[in-house]
């Protein structure tokens, strides 16, 4: 059964604004009461509930949104 404290958002593409912005890299994210407990390639569920972001953008909050790539 799914915690649902804690949630696990796989095979994202994470935007950092200091790295590869046309081709960010893809990783999970795990937040746990709210905020983000793990970044990482890829981490184990420990009944988080999961939520598929494959070919999704995942951004931090307060950054514009209007994201342009042509290479994804």
């Amino acid at each position: 059964m799914a915690d649902h404290n804690k949630i696990l958002i796989r095979n994202a593409r994470l935007y950092d604004h200091d790295g590869d912005t046309d081709q960010p890299s893809v990783g999970d994210v795990l937040i746990e009461d709210g905020r983000i407990a793990q970044l990482a390639t890829t981490i184990d569920d420990a009944g988080a509930q999961v939520i598929d972001a494959r070919d999704k953008l995942l951004i931090p909050g307060f950054v514009n949104a209007h994201y342009h790539s042509h290479d994804i």
